[in-house]
């Protein structure tokens, strides 16, 4: 459609390359102030009275058939009475998001230079950050990143090792794949949910749509869905079938509603709205990586963009009804951050079948020098709006993140002297927390019940009888 303009294109990665930078950025010098939270302290407390097996057991009979997000929070570095590793923790995630990102692309899109390969990657990123709806509960509180983002991260490998297998028929991708299966749907059940209807409707459309320009996979990998729905289906029953799924949903007296179908509808359309402009803007970017020539290896594995737009809308909404259906209220916003991460990524799924769709045209590239000028101009100008990075740049610049970070060691040092002397019946009061720096500050312990859950984990793990904040 369009020749390539090298100033462009230079352009365009340089800009792509700084933006990625100053959208990581922050989030890196916040983990340096984060400090562990609620059911941090709760599954570490479970780990060191019981042992990790015997945590296991309770966590699966008393509460969660999570098997593996369970295992993971029981192994975080609270345990191991380390408030370092748990600082790191927010490094790991993001590196992880990023490479799993890049192992994906690799594989999907092998004819793509490794510089074009990144900087898609670093787009995602972007996309994921600028707007994920709870970055707390994404990146820094690990009870709750232990259980979603891992389950990202599993998700890009194991959608990676699929089309290695297809593409290169060596085993040992679709047993890691069958491995990632089994990690991601033990994460949490979104994950689970989500991955489980993708494979199902991958395997439809493998089966029954042939047609031209309909679909243009190959038939003769189908079974290897076959294998991976039915595993999907024994991992999912684990999750499913645990006793403690019981015993938690007695904690929401107004679950099975029907009105939930008409609002997880409503919440969904609110939430697309909200994040369509930014993804629309970056997925032209990411598009402009791609020519006639790359994309067109890229028929393996897209289907007609109406379908593809269809799946999009669908899964998007699955995602939220579940909640209102089981609790009778909207999801938290740690789950709807995992709805996010698959929104971006059949968004861009859509928008690559739609082009391949209409591109008949043997030139090489998609999007026009112009259009490149003006999807960078207009995506800084979003940046200028009120968005996560923003958010972070305040906390880290105003010196918030600072002052929570001495607020919390000055709470550890009183912590240490009150354990030194103090009565078994005494309680501990500590100042409230001020202005704390929302970015990565998720909930505190209250200041009238020392007997809340929060307080009682607090206490335990510090093995002091009690403790609250004034009033």
């Amino acid at each position: 459609m369009f020749k390539e303009n090298r100033g462009i294109i230079r352009l365009r990665d340089v800009f792509i390359l700084i933006l990625f930078i100053y959208t990581i950025l922050p989030f890196l010098v916040l983990m340096l102030y984060n400090h562990p939270s609620s059911d941090d302290f709760t599954y570490t407390n479970v780990v060191l009275q019981k042992g990790f097996f015997n945590a296991q057991s309770y966590w699966y009979h008393s509460w969660s058939g999570r098997y593996i997000g369970t295992a993971i929070l029981s192994l975080n570095p609270l345990v191991f009475h380390s408030l370092l590793l748990y600082k790191l923790v927010p490094l790991l995630i993001l590196s992880g998001l990023i490479y799993s990102f890049y192992f994906l692309i690799d594989n999907l899109f092998s004819e793509l230079s490794k510089k074009n390969k990144w900087m898609v990657s670093f787009l995602f990123i972007i996309a994921y950050f600028y707007q994920m709806p709870k970055i707390v509960s994404g990146l820094y509180w690990l009870a709750s990143a232990g259980t979603y983002q891992l389950s990202v991260i599993f998700t890009l490998f194991m959608f990676g090792n699929i089309i290695r297998y297809i593409k290169q028929k060596k085993k040992k991708n679709f047993y890691y794949a069958i491995i990632l299966l089994f990690l991601l749907i033990g994460s949490n059940e979104t994950t689970m949910l989500i991955v489980d209807l993708l494979l199902f409707i991958i395997f439809i459309l493998y089966h029954f749509s042939f047609k031209e320009r309909m679909i243009c996979f190959d038939k003769k990998h189908q079974n290897i869905f076959i294998i991976g729905i039915v595993l999907a289906f024994v991992f999912s029953l684990i999750v499913i079938l645990a006793p403690g799924n019981s015993i938690r949903s007695q904690y929401f007296p107004n679950k099975h509603q029907l009105g939930s179908f008409i609002k997880a509808c409503q919440r969904a359309f609110i939430f697309c709205r909200n994040w369509t402009p930014f993804i629309f803007l970056i997925s032209l970017l990411l598009l402009s990586f791609f020519d006639k020539k790359v994309l067109s290896k890229f028929k393996l594995f897209a289907m007609h963009p109406i379908p593809a737009f269809l799946v999009l809308i669908g899964i998007t909404y699955i995602g939220f009804f579940p909640a209102f259906w089981s609790m009778g209220e909207p999801p938290p916003l740690r789950t709807v951050n995992v709805i996010y991460f698959f929104y971006i990524m059949l968004w861009f799924y859509f928008m690559l079948s739609l082009f391949l769709y209409l591109n008949n045209d043997n030139n090489s590239t998609l999007i026009s020098d112009p259009l490149i000028i003006i999807l960078i101009i207009a995506t800084g100008t979003l940046y200028l709006k009120e968005n996560n990075v923003k958010l972070a740049y305040n906390d880290w610049l105003s010196g918030c993140a600072k002052s929570y970070n001495e607020q919390m060691n000055k709470r550890y040092q009183m912590i240490q002297k009150f354990k030194s002397n103090h009565n078994e019946t005494d309680t501990l009061v500590v100042p409230k927390l001020k202005n704390t720096p929302k970015t990565i500050f998720f909930k505190d312990f209250t200041s009238n019940n020392v007997k809340n859950w929060r307080n009682t984990s607090y206490a335990k793990y510090y093995q002091i009888p009690a403790i609250r904040t004034k009033k």
